[in-house]
């Protein structure tokens, strides 16, 4: 069964670093079973085929995030150990955790009860890494 979840949103932005353009919109697409993409009000298309960019799974993983920490601006994301997770499938919108022992190992997704989230295995899954309070659905 497909859910009733529209919109999610996800903000990019850093107390150090906020530029504009940089928050994102994936909006479900109820007939397709699929999220498209969303920069900046604008809608996201790849390069090579002019189409707007759209993915099955929208994973959201809060975790710590600092910086720019260079003269490019770049940012320092930790990608190691845990934290909450937000998982979007189906227009359905599931809140849990993830983890991940060190650098080389996968990812491990669950719900809010310890147990694996399934994706959408029939397309491609969009990851953002974000720090608290940078999610919302609709």
């Amino acid at each position: 069964s497909r859910g009733d979840i529209n919109n999610v949103y996800i903000d990019f932005g850093t107390p150090a670093y906020s530029p504009k353009g940089f928050n994102v919109n994936f909006k479900y697409d109820k007939a397709s079973n699929s999220y498209l993409r969303y920069q900046g009000g604008k809608a996201n298309v790849d390069h090579e085929t002019g189409a707007i960019i759209s993915v099955k799974n929208v994973i959201v993983l809060i975790t710590d995030v600092e910086g720019p920490i260079d003269q490019y601006k770049h940012m320092a994301v930790r990608t190691t150990g845990s934290g909450e997770g937000y998982y979007f499938i189906d227009g359905t919108a599931v809140k849990g955790t993830w983890q991940r022992g060190e650098l080389a190992a996968p990812f491990r997704f669950f719900d809010g009860k310890g147990h694996e989230v399934l994706l959408n295995n029939s397309g491609s899954t969009w990851v953002s890494m974000v720090m608290p309070g940078k999610v919302g659905w609709k």
